[in-house]
């Protein structure tokens, strides 16, 4: 990742009663040495909503935050993106929170295997969701803050 003072622009736009997106598309370990360096840039509570990382709230508690605020939190939807959790992590945030969102290389996208879709879906098992994963790349590409 190129090196951004994260710290002053989260200075920005908490004076702007702001809150921001980083998108971190790579590799988990490569996610994790970014989420190291930004979380000792960047204090904060730094919660995290992960089915996968061991020191993590499971996205499917995430009701439990509500009515709750913190400084920064992350996302981890690397194998499963549970949209409801996402929505009721993002009205925990204070102004001038990052939300940090990890998912897998970009490249791969058109192949992610969403887990948390046999949450939602009527199949059989997990599936695929190329339309949603198609529409995130298209909007995050045609961001030129992204």
């Amino acid at each position: 990742m190129p090196s951004l003072d994260l710290l002053r622009y989260q200075q920005a736009f908490a004076r702007l009663g702001q809150r921001r997106l980083l998108l971190l598309a790579g590799s988990f370990t490569w996610q994790r040495e970014q989420l190291r360096a930004i979380q000792q840039q960047c204090k904060g509570d730094w919660l995290i909503l992960s089915s996968e990382m061991s020191e993590a709230i499971k996205p499917e508690h995430a009701h439990q935050l509500l009515g709750r605020e913190y400084l920064h939190a992350v996302f981890d939807a690397n194998h499963a993106f549970n949209a409801d959790a996402l929505a009721m992590l993002t009205g925990t945030l204070k102004a001038g929170s990052w939300l940090i969102l990890c998912l897998p290389d970009i490249v791969q996208w058109q192949h992610y295997i969403d887990n948390d879709s046999q949450r939602w879906n009527d199949a059989q098992g997990v599936i695929s969701t190329p339309h949603f994963m198609a529409w995130l790349a298209k909007i995050t590409l045609a961001d030129k803050q992204a």
